[in-house]
């Protein structure tokens, strides 16, 4: 008799951002996004969107190998992110004038227009972009998420 757990399946990073960003889309909870640490699969509910590629079954949700994955406010991948990405790039004037804009309403609209004038808008996406996949990569981590890069 073996004391060895049973391996769990590695999950392509690939999927694991794309259903990450699938839940990102669209209004709170129209779609959450789950990984089976069992069998890898990754699982999508929708109650407003039909999503065909997805296996959908009301049979797992319930299931104790199933983890729904996390959304940006989840991660603190928000405003927390534009004043660190202000701070690095930005001129001090303009770190202060998006501080400012987040105590109002559309402040990422004000942040983005600031961006463009700038022509830091491409900048902007990649450093979310990167910081998106360190974090959802350390979130996987922390629950023992086996990832692969194919």
């Amino acid at each position: 008799m073996s004391d060895e757990t049973p391996k769990k399946p590695s999950i392509k990073f690939s999927e694991v951002l794309e259903a990450y960003e699938l839940s990102d889309f669209g209004a709170p909870s129209d779609v959450r996004t789950f990984i089976d640490l069992e069998t890898g699969a990754v699982r999508v509910r929708s109650e407003t969107c039909d999503l065909p590629d997805y296996e959908d079954s009301a049979d797992w949700e319930d299931s104790d190998s199933v983890i729904e994955l996390p959304t940006k406010h989840d991660l603190d991948l928000g405003q927390r992110l534009v004043f660190a990405f202000a701070d690095a790039e930005l001129s001090g004037d303009d770190a202060d004038k998006v501080r400012f804009f987040f105590r109002k309403k559309g402040a990422y609209r004000r942040f983005k227009d600031l961006l463009e004038s700038r022509s830091m808008l491409e900048r902007w996406y990649e450093f979310e972009e990167e910081a998106t996949k360190r974090t959802l990569r350390m979130w996987c981590e922390d629950k023992g998420i086996a990832l692969t890069d194919s």
